[in-house]
């Protein structure tokens, strides 16, 4: 698998929240600033 910029904000997301994020909550939290992200490629 390919490690992308998009891959990296994701990472940094997890790694940053005390809790387990659900794959939505970094979905929008990640949208405002990178329109291009879609929800598939947070499943992944």
């Amino acid at each position: 698998m390919k490690f992308s910029k998009q891959r990296e904000l994701i990472l940094n997301t997890i790694l940053n929240n005390s809790v387990h994020p659900s794959a939505d909550y970094i979905y929008e939290t990640l949208k405002k600033d990178n329109p291009n992200l879609s929800l598939g490629t947070v499943y992944r």
